[in-house]
C-alpha cells in the first residue's frame, strides 16, 4: 500500500509488494484508490490484507474523518482473485476459509469505522466488489455501473465480505434474494431504486457531487459526525440476522456444504443454465 500526502499533510507508511491499493491524504480527507484497472480491479490478498490495514489503522487516526474509495479504470471491483475450493466436505477447507474471513474482516473494518466513508462505483461492481462497496456510508454510482453477485452460478457459497446481513439491513429481503439466488445484472438505474446506492450520474455529474457531498461532511461538527454514524450504525444492526459479517462457523458450514453438494451432484458452476 502506497500512502501519498500533501505537504505538511498526512502519514507515510510502508508499500507492499502485489498491492493494487494507493492512499492520498489531505488534512482530515482521505482518499484510498483500487488501482488495477488491467484485471478490472480484481484484488489479491495482499490488497484486501492493504484494505484492512488501513481502514483498522483510523481507530488510531482520529483526524481523518471522510474517506473516500473508488476504482481507476472502467470498473470500480471485479472481485477477488479465485480461491481453491474444497474437493471434499472434510478437506482443503483452511484455504477458502481464510480468503473469506480476510474478505469478512475488510468489509467489517469499512463499516466500522467511526470516519465517514463514500463510495464511488463504475463499470463492474461484482461479487467482493459489491460487498465493499455496501459497507461504505455513501455510495455514488456512475450511469454504468452493472452490479451482480455470481456466485451461485461459479460454484462459490454467498459468504464473501458479509454482504448478505448488509444487503438485508439495506434493500431488504425480496431484493436480496434476488441478487443472490439469480445472480442477474442489475444495472445502475434498478440499483438506485433498489436502494444499493444513493445516487446515480454520468461521470462528470458525480465529479461534482462527490466533492460537494465531501465539502459538506467536512463542514459538520466531527463530534456529531461520529455519534451520528454510531447511531446508525447500530440501528442498522438491530435487525440484521446474525453477525454481519458472517462468523467463521458459518463460513466453514457454508463450504462444507458446498463441497457435499460436488461430492454427490458434481460442480455446480458446470451445471446447465
Amino acid at each position: 500500500m502506497a500512502e501519498r500526502r500533501r505537504p505538511d499533510k498526512g502519514r507515510g507508511t510502508s508499500v507492499r509488494k502485489g498491492s493494487t491499493l494507493r492512499v492520498e491524504v489531505d488534512g482530515p480527507l482521505m482518499h484510498a484508490v483500487l488501482d488495477g484497472p488491467e484485471t478490472d480491479n480484481t484484488l489479491g490478498h495482499g490488497t484486501l490484507r492493504d484494505l484492512l490495514a488501513l481502514y483498522e489503522s483510523l481507530r488510531d487516526r482520529p483526524e481523518i474523518r471522510v474517506v473516500t474509495l473508488r476504482g481507476t479504470g472502467r470498473s470500480f471491483c471485479s472481485g477477488t482473485e479465485p480461491v481453491a475450493l474444497p474437493e471434499s466436505p472434510g478437506g482443503g477447507l483452511d484455504g477458502a476459509v481464510a480468503a473469506a474471513r480476510l474478505a469478512n474482516q475488510v468489509c467489517n473494518a469499512v463499516s466500522g469505522t467511526d470516519a465517514i466513508t463514500l463510495v464511488r462505483v463504475q463499470g463492474a461492481v461484482t461479487g467482493f466488489g459489491l460487498a465493499l462497496m455496501i459497507a461504505c456510508d455513501l455510495r455514488l454510482a456512475d450511469d454504468d455501473a452493472v452490479f451482480r453477485l455470481p456466485e451461485l452460478f461459479v460454484g462459490r457459497p454467498p459468504c464473501w465480505g458479509g454482504a448478505v446481513g448488509r444487503l438485508l439491513a439495506e434493500i431488504g429481503a425480496p431484493r436480496t434474494r434476488e441478487l443472490i439466488l439469480l445472480g442477474e445484472r442489475v444495472e445502475a438505474s434498478t440499483a438506485e431504486r433498489y436502494g444499493l446506492v444513493n445516487r446515480i450520474g454520468t461521470r462528470q455529474q458525480n465529479d461534482v457531487l462527490e466533492a460537494l457531498w465531501t465539502r459538506r461532511l467536512l463542514r459538520a461538527h466531527p463530534a456529531g459526525s461520529r455519534v451520528a454514524k454510531a447511531r446508525l450504525r447500530a440501528y442498522g444492526q438491530r435487525g440484521r440476522p446474525g453477525h454481519p459479517a458472517g462468523s467463521d462457523a458459518e463460513i466453514l458450514s457454508a463450504f462444507s456444504a458446498l463441497a457435499q453438494y460436488r461430492e454427490t451432484h458434481g460442480d455446480p458452476s458446470r451445471l446447465p443454465g
